[in-house]
């Protein structure tokens, strides 16, 4: 059970009641650049339902919600990664409704999740993805001390052509030792 909280924020598990909140988020994101470089987000609220049974399943996402109005403002991932058997390793995501961003929302909640990985969890490392047009998100790895490990060309979805619409993929990694520095 996640249940986490920050000076502005609380980070807890998903239920059924935030799909209207997450059906925001989604269709935001959809209208952006950065949509184009990420797997499609349902645009429905029966779409929505399906991805909401998903989220609220289990403790590999946690919804950020905004204290003053306890809107749900955005997503944090992390889930367990089993091709590394000698390690505890997350891969570490996020997505924040576009009203909202700007004001340092993201940070502090990316903070605290991360905390609560390394301290409680007691992983090893995380590794977060974004593709190299991103510079908010890389900006925001950066500031909670990811570094660059990798970049490979990657796609999730086809133009109108079916073409697959390519990008340069970013890779980062954030390792306990790292953590403790910051």
């Amino acid at each position: 059970m996640i249940s986490l909280e920050a000076e502005r924020l609380l980070l807890r598990n998903f239920t059924m009641d935030d799909l209207a909140d997450m059906l925001e988020i989604s269709q935001q994101y959809e209208q952006t650049e950065m949509a184009q470089y990420d797997h499609q987000f349902p645009q429905t609220k029966e779409g929505m339902k399906e991805v909401m049974e998903f989220l609220s399943s289990g403790d590999s996402f946690a919804a950020v919600v905004y204290k003053e109005n306890q809107k749900v403002i955005g997503l944090i991932q992390f889930q367990r990664k089993d091709k590394f058997p000698d390690e505890i390793v997350h891969g570490f995501g996020y997505i924040f409704n576009s009203d909202y961003q700007g004001k340092g929302y993201a940070l502090e909640a990316c903070r605290k999740a991360l905390e609560f990985l390394f301290e409680e969890l007691k992983i090893d490392r995380c590794i977060a993805g974004t593709a190299a047009v991103n510079s908010r998100s890389i900006k925001l790895l950066e500031k909670l001390g990811f570094k660059q490990i990798n970049q490979k060309t990657a796609h999730f979805r086809q133009d109108s052509k079916g073409k697959p619409i390519e990008f340069l993929s970013l890779e980062f990694e954030l390792t306990v030792d790292n953590w403790k520095k910051i």
